[in-house]
């Protein structure tokens, strides 16, 4: 009878074993892509009435399920869970490859790509692949030229949270620059220089408000700024190389074609 009850709990499609029938019949939605569950509401169906009861609650706003530490409710048992482990610090999904724990069973199958390598985002303007969609979204704001960054410094902006880390790190390194600088200039030499600095400022009216660098120029300011800013908005179209100036780019691009 044992042997026969496994039998039936079994997939015919991918052989997975089941606990009991009612599983296996779940199990099976998956692959026929049965969804017999739809909520009335918006018209979303489910492969389980229990997903469907949980989904109804978001519309409801019920939330029978009260965590025990902070009193917070949340829809179904499932979403308690997760928020036990905040309090509890367990992680009970483990890295069959290194050390690496999490509370996630999302956040170890994006880990795990490490050790495989494998990148399934990709973004369809270029060649860019990453391990997870959020990685993803922030790259497409290079594209999209969305700058929702902005530094609380100087108001520079841009599209990507590693830039604007990167930028806020000069404005430290100058702080610490201006800092430690000793002035050995005399009197006389001192205005002499800044009689020189005012004459080369009138000459060039654009100056860089990280470094006190001056162009002619607005856009050679622009192109200057990106040293401290670390962007590089040229891309080879050929293999994904980025520069900052144009001219860099067109001597790259010779060298495909050697």
């Amino acid at each position: 009878m044992a042997s026969w009850a496994r039998k039936t709990a079994q997939c015919v499609v991918c052989d997975k074993v089941l606990s009991s029938t009612g599983s296996l019949t779940m199990h099976m939605r998956t692959h026929t892509g049965e969804k017999p569950f739809e909520c009335d509401t918006c018209g979303k169906a489910f492969v389980a009435k229990q997903h469907l009861t949980t989904h109804i609650r978001r519309h409801t706003g019920e939330k029978p399920c009260v965590c025990n530490f902070c009193n917070k409710a949340f829809c179904s048992v499932v979403d308690l869970t997760r928020h036990i482990r905040t309090h509890t610090g367990e992680k009970p999904y483990r890295c069959t490859s290194c050390d690496y724990k999490s509370a996630e069973p999302g956040n170890l199958i994006v880990h795990q790509r490490i050790h495989t390598g494998e990148k399934p985002f990709h973004c369809p303007e270029c060649d860019y692949r990453c391990t997870n969609s959020s990685a993803l979204r922030q790259h497409r704001k290079i594209h999209s030229g969305k700058k929702t960054f902005q530094c609380g410094v100087c108001g520079f902006r841009c599209a990507q949270s590693s830039t604007l880390t990167q930028h806020t790190k000069t404005h430290n390194n100058l702080a610490s620059q201006r800092k430690n600088h000793v002035q050995t200039s005399s009197t006389s030499t001192s205005k002499k220089s800044a009689t020189s600095s005012a004459h080369s400022t009138r000459e060039r009216p654009h100056q860089c408000e990280l470094c006190d660098k001056a162009f002619r120029r607005k856009n050679r300011l622009d192109i200057h700024r990106r040293k401290h800013t670390g962007e590089k908005l040229h891309r080879c179209v050929l293999c994904d190389k980025r520069f900052r100036r144009v001219r860099a780019l067109k001597k790259h691009l010779k060298s495909h074609v050697e």
